[in-house]
């Protein structure tokens, strides 16, 4: 069976870390860079973010991530990936698997400013600017994305109702039947 490589992202606040860890109730290894940067430093990426080798300490965790990622994909599991990346380096992030066969797919979940403000504030942290997100984000339009070489699914996730409707679809598309998993 060809393993599964699927990439989660969107803004922070979205729903990326719920639906990485949701995807784990169907088999899928999970990754990711927040999870790395725990391990190794004892710090939340919010907290790497005010060291000064935050960058060089970044590109460590990014690297440990692809690693694992390329590890489970070689054993035959599938992995979703949680990244908060933009378009411009979506392939260097992730789906550079040129040497694995894997099915590849990118969630993407969008979320109004106002909604994630809400969120942010409701787990008492510090409100931000969305400008560098807005002038930096650059996202893939649902369907297969060619220049990516996968398929693009987006989800609205502002409302409980968009969340529930967003893991019933994810449900059909990504859980393995107990007949193909049996064999």
């Amino acid at each position: 069976m060809i393993p599964r490589l699927v990439l989660v992202s969107g803004w922070p606040w979205s729903g990326k870390t719920s639906l990485r860890k949701y995807l784990k109730e169907f088999g899928f290894e999970g990754v990711s860079h927040d999870d790395i940067i725990l391990e190794l430093w004892g710090l939340t990426f919010s907290e790497l973010e005010k060291i000064p080798d935050y960058r060089e300490k970044f590109r460590e965790a990014r690297k440990i991530a692809h690693e694992r990622q390329l590890h489970h994909l070689s054993e035959g599991h599938d992995v979703t990936r949680e990244e908060t990346f933009h378009l411009y380096d979506q392939r260097k992030r992730g789906l550079d698997t040129a040497d694995m066969s894997a099915e590849k797919y990118i969630i993407l979940l969008r979320v109004d400013e106002e909604e994630i403000m809400r969120r942010v504030i409701a787990q008492g942290k510090q409100p931000y600017s969305f400008d560098y997100w807005r002038q930096s984000t650059q996202w893939p339009e649902p369907g297969h994305s060619a220049d990516l070489g996968c398929e693009v699914l987006v989800y609205q996730n502002n409302t409980p109702e968009e969340t529930l409707a967003m893991y019933a679809d994810v449900r059909r598309r990504f859980e393995r039947s107990k007949l193909t998993t049996s064999k």
